[in-house]
């Protein structure tokens, strides 16, 4: 008998579990925001295009309570040393999350990969000093795009961390 009662509480959550999967597609709970003529909804793809005028923006139609998104990334063939991949997820509520993804320039080649792409070696001009920091044209440059372009800048939302900011937020910039 016990062991009838629980098959039976199984099958009913099993049907009740399945009525609450939600089906979603792009096409219908997707929009895009902005830069549309770079943005190609179609089904399950979605193809947001990123040139040197303007790139794309998308947002969910529907309120969710959690997520996940797997990209597949074409780089840009020979020198793409200096690509920085950066998803930006936000939210009506007083919610926000930043990730920054960069792909590394080093290939795995196994072990020893890592200590490989970070020693001082010719082969790894990235670790030469001059990449160390900005130069002075640099940091005006990156303070002037910061100025005029940087939608969301964590560094000042207080609110967000009750005043315990994250350590970066103290660098000089």
């Amino acid at each position: 008998m016990a062991i009838s009662q629980v098959f039976l509480f199984a099958l009913i959550s099993l049907v009740v579990l399945e009525q609450a999967l939600v089906l979603a597609t792009f096409d219908t709970d997707t929009a895009c925001v902005w830069g549309k003529d770079n943005c190609q909804i179609n089904g399950d793809n979605l193809t947001l295009i990123l040139n040197q005028w303007s790139g794309a923006s998308v947002k969910g139609t529907k309120e969710f309570l959690f997520g996940y998104v797997n990209m597949r990334i074409k780089l840009v063939p020979d020198d793409s040393a200096a690509v920085v991949t950066t998803y930006y997820v936000g939210s009506t509520i007083s919610f926000y999350m930043y990730l920054n993804y960069e792909d590394s320039v080093c290939p795995w080649t196994g072990s020893n990969s890592i200590q490989d792409c970070s020693a001082e070696t010719p082969e790894n001009w990235y670790t030469a000093p001059e990449f160390r920091q900005l130069s002075q044209s640099q940091i005006d440059k990156m303070n002037e795009i910061r100025s005029n372009y940087m939608i969301y800048n964590y560094c000042t939302d207080t609110k967000r961390f009750n005043g315990a900011m994250p350590q970066e937020c103290y660098l000089p910039h």
